[in-house]
């Protein structure tokens, strides 16, 4: 061990007495400088332009567009059939319900026989009419031919005056006769009327479907009397269009205008449908601070009523230069984004428009195609060199 130790003291010793070359000493001096370090790597994304659209949740239930209630034009008579089931699409005119008419035909049958004696009677009544004119015409000669003779001394005033008499009565008798007859036509006149009414009460003891459209509910049994002051037989969706009313906050409602397009998701069915704003509600509730909106919906099938729905109102739309919403630094003093220009940092200021679906449109200061860093507000500042990552479409 003695010995390892000796003969590495004397190596030492020779090294540390040999001369240093200066190629040896300006060889270290033109080594090269360490390289600087790289700038920090930062993702960013491209201005590009994207179809835009700014929408509005509401929610609330499917209610009939236009319900019409089916009720019984005729009371007091007896459900005899129906012919039609909750769920049924029926046609307008449709017999939907019998009813007993068995009384009114036999009023029906009884009107027949007044109305023959009213046409016996005003034959009988011309007949009288008849008469009496031969009568007042005989009498007439009778009075004439009897005041020439009383001009001539031959008859005395008194047999005039008998026929003067005789014609005036039957004057009066052909008088009486026409009112006769007037009477017995207006007697008809009235049997007549009544017979109208007795056919229009057998006609609604059909009751038909006044609309065409869907049966949303059924209130009626065999055996129960009709009468308008019950419950309606029939409720049908006129149409079967149906509408969601929904409920949509007070500080919403000056967004919301006719006509705007609704995509409507229904509690149970599993594609949405179309939709479009046809009615605004002009009161709001004072204790929920909520108006309502009527928002018709395609009768593409039939949507039961009831049901919850929930509406996506397309507010606006527009297909500008966009952001997504984490490039974008929003402050009370204006929004602002980090441009990457030339591999460096440049905050700007921008003015941003509509947001949807996590983006933001850009209406000022951002060109497409600029490089923005993705996430606003990273740990790079105005003039900060980056090495900018360019971020796939499906993170963006």
């Amino acid at each position: 061990m003695k010995l390892r130790t000796s003969i590495s003291l004397i190596a030492l010793a020779t090294l540390l007495a040999m001369p240093i070359s200066s190629s040896t000493v300006f060889a270290a001096a033109d080594a090269a400088p360490m390289a600087a370090p790289a700038a920090p790597s930062i993702s960013v994304i491209t201005a590009e332009k994207r179809a835009l659209q700014e929408t509005l949740i509401v929610t609330g239930n499917i209610t009939a567009r236009e319900e019409v209630l089916v009720t019984p034009q005729v009371d007091g008579l007896t459900i005899t059939e129906f012919l039609a089931e909750e769920g049924d699409t029926v046609k307008k005119g449709q017999v939907l319900v019998r009813l007993d008419g068995r009384l009114t035909d036999i009023q029906l049958i009884q009107n027949d026989a007044t109305l023959a004696r009213n046409d016996a009677a005003i034959a009988q009544a011309q007949s009288q009419i008849t008469q009496s004119q031969i009568v007042v015409e005989r009498t007439l000669r009778d009075w004439n031919r009897t005041k020439q003779l009383v001009a001539s001394n031959v008859v005395s005033s008194q047999v005039a005056d008998t026929n003067k008499a005789a014609y005036d009565t039957a004057v009066a008798q052909l008088e009486t006769a026409k009112l006769g007859l007037e009477s017995t036509k207006a007697d008809k006149v009235s049997t007549q009327a009544l017979r109208e009414e007795l056919m229009l009460r057998k006609v609604r003891t059909e009751i038909l479907a006044p609309v065409s459209g869907l049966i949303s509910s059924r209130q009626l049994q065999i055996g129960s009397v009709a009468a308008a002051s019950k419950p309606a037989l029939y409720t049908i969706v006129e149409d079967g269009e149906v509408k969601l009313v929904a409920d949509i906050a007070e500080a919403d409602l000056p967004k919301i205008q006719l006509g705007q397009k609704v995509k409507v998701e229904i509690g149970g069915m599993a594609e949405p449908v179309a939709g479009e704003v046809r009615l605004i509600s002009p009161q709001v509730d004072t204790t929920s601070r909520l108006g309502k909106v009527h928002i018709a919906i395609a009768k593409d099938k039939p949507i039961p009523t009831g049901v919850f729905a929930r509406g996506t109102i397309e507010i606006a739309s527009s297909a500008g230069l966009t952001l997504p919403l984490t490039a974008v630094s929003f402050a009370a003093d204006g929004n602002t984004i980090q441009v990457v220009k030339d591999s460096k940092v440049e905050v700007r200021k921008v003015k941003t428009g509509l947001v949807s679906a996590g983006h933001v449109e850009i209406l000022e200061g951002l060109s497409a195609g600029e490089e923005v860093v993705a996430k606003a507000g990273t740990f790079v500042r105005d003039g900060d060199a980056v090495t900018p990552v360019e971020l796939s479409s499906v993170n963006q």
